[in-house]
């Protein structure tokens, strides 16, 4: 991703905005993004993203350097997805200059707004697998491995800020504006739905996709194998397991087919291909994390047309969120509800979700649920009497969450107990053939 391309859009964006009468800006952001600068902030590569691919060289270049790495301290497993994978990978890329500075993109992006120093909010920091979570602070162990100091990530993105003169001249209705530090697009989602606590779970059908469950406690638990657990501030933790491969998969495929995919499958009794699919196109995370993970197609025969692909890997596709959801809520107890671009545009794939998780699924109505999110963040921070810090800020925007009315569903999808049991079947097939 290019750093300056979006900062550009952003901008652009503010140009045609009114903000008059702005009095704090609140920002959902990737969650994993790792950028360097060079002294003056100007990128010195790429955003690496969630969707990085790295080799197996830098895994191993990891694990020789990080022995030590304990996905229980950093919320995380070492995956191509992480931050702490791509500052491995610097070492493959010669760059003009040694880095100054290693940024998310969310916090270089909001300096470069308000002229401001940021480094890396908490909440952001959470995800990127330098933090101990416990601790709440860099994870000595993991840097020192990396050759990196603390230093590099800039101060602490632990107050709000205000804009220098010279940016306010471009946005002088901002001048006052107090810019809070980013959370992950992911916490976003959850409080922009009002999905928090134990009573529900909150499922993300989108360019990738997740599973995610928000907590208030006091007490940080690590991550059960195979899910994340990332501490936002004192009391608020998101625990949940991600999918890399989800509606890019889908607009992929469509792309390899020639045609967009056809869910009319999804209708009438059950008729699932006979085609052996991993869905993997754009890597794995969650709840194996393997790092080289590709997309294939296995048992072709030939009466297999491009729509029996199309649709077997559709279908391979969502069953990857059943597992997931049974991690994060083994129980059962919690509703789920889910929102994204995929269901928007497909209605069918929430049947064939529910169908191939067991449970009923609750379609959200809040359309861009995480900017409503970052949106709560700005309504906690002007409920606060004395506003000086952003400690506890997040706690109290997931306290609002909660006392929120959460918007009806405008459907809920039950399981259709013959679809349930056949991908189930195929479910079984399908993992005994990869694996």
């Amino acid at each position: 991703m290019d750093a300056l391309g979006v900062l550009h859009a952003v901008e652009t964006l503010l140009d045609a905005c009114d903000l008059e009468g702005v009095q704090v800006v609140a920002s959902s952001v990737l969650w994993q993004s790792l950028l360097p600068v060079d002294n003056g902030g100007a990128p010195l590569d790429a955003v690496t993203t969630w969707e990085a691919a790295h080799p197996e060289r830098v895994r191993h270049r990891l694990l020789d350097r990080v022995p030590g790495y304990d996905p229980t301290v950093t919320g995380v497993p070492l995956h191509p997805s992480s931050p702490t994978a791509a500052i491995a990978a610097l070492h493959d890329r010669p760059l003009a200059d040694a880095p100054a500075r290693l940024t998310d993109l969310g916090g270089w992006v909001l300096g470069r707004l308000t002229g401001a120093d940021t480094g890396w909010s908490e909440a952001i920091a959470a995800g990127s697998g330098l933090w101990d979570q416990a601790a709440r602070t860099w994870a000595g162990p993991v840097l020192d491995g990396l050759g990196v100091a603390p230093e590099q990530f800039g101060p602490r993105f632990a107050a709000p800020v205000t804009m220098t003169p010279a940016r306010a001249r471009r946005w002088p209705a901002l001048r006052t504006a107090r810019w809070l530090p980013p959370l992950g697009d992911g916490l976003c989602h959850n409080l922009g739905q009002s999905v928090v606590g134990a009573d529900a779970v909150a499922v993300t059908v989108a360019t990738s996709g997740s599973v995610r469950r928000v907590e208030q406690t006091a007490t940080y638990r690590p991550p059960v194998h195979g899910l994340w657990a990332y501490r936002c501030d004192a009391r608020t933790v998101v625990r949940g397991a991600a999918v890399t491969s989800a509606g890019n998969t889908l607009e992929w495929l469509a792309r390899f087919v020639g045609r967009p995919l056809d869910w009319s499958f999804a209708a009438g009794p059950p008729r699932l291909p006979d085609l052996v699919t991993d869905p993997s196109v754009f890597g794995r995370r969650s709840p194996d994390y393997p790092w080289e993970a590709a997309g294939s197609v296995g048992s072709l025969r030939p009466h297999h047309t491009l729509d029996d692909v199309g649709t077997a890997m559709a279908i391979d596709l969502l069953a990857q969120f059943g597992p997931l959801l049974d991690l994060v809520d083994p129980d059962r107890g919690g509703s789920v509800w889910a929102a994204g671009g995929v269901l928007d545009h497909a209605p069918v794939a929430a049947q064939l979700l529910a169908d191939t998780i067991g449970r009923d699924v609750s379609i959200s109505p809040q359309t861009e649920a995480s900017l409503h999110g970052a949106a709560r963040l700005g309504q906690a921070w002007l409920r606060r009497s004395e506003r000086i810090d952003v400690d506890g800020l997040v706690d109290d925007a997931v306290t609002l969450a909660a006392a929120g009315t959460r918007l009806p569903p405008v459907a809920v999808r039950q399981p259709r107990p013959l679809w349930t049991r056949a991908l189930a079947a195929r479910a079984r097939l399908t993992r005994s053939s990869v694996g």
